[in-house]
């Protein structure tokens, strides 16, 4: 129930919502449709299996994109940043976090969980 599936920038992992305690975060829970949730906890441990490596250039390429607000993109086949891999998972179970959700920062997330009105889940 508070597992986490997670990517951060020594790869992806499984995780705890304890392993969290302490610091300053919320979790908000998205619109599932039935089957949703299962289909995008399997699209992250699809991840988890068959991408192992962070964006790092991907990364680059959107500090490039924010400091110079050029279009041009760039990354590595099978590689994701943490957001990107929270995109993709969601954009399979059909909830919309636009169009371009390969590139999504955390705050776009934040954004479409803000504007979405998802509800804050207590930990």
């Amino acid at each position: 129930r508070s597992g986490l599936i997670q990517t951060n920038g020594s790869g992806r992992g499984a995780g705890n919502v304890s392993d969290y305690a302490g610091q300053n975060v919320v979790y908000r829970r998205p619109p599932y449709v039935a089957p949703g949730r299962n289909v995008a906890v399997q699209a992250m441990g699809e991840l988890l299996r068959n991408h192992d490596h962070y964006g790092w250039w991907t990364i680059f390429s959107v500090a490039l994109t924010l400091l110079t607000g050029t279009r041009f993109r760039f990354g590595v086949a099978n590689c994701l940043i943490c957001s990107g891999a929270v995109s993709y998972a969601l954009t399979r179970a059909n909830i919309d976090v636009g169009d371009d959700s390969d590139w999504n920062s955390p705050a776009d997330l934040a954004e479409y969980a803000i504007a979405g009105n998802w509800p804050v889940i207590p930990c």
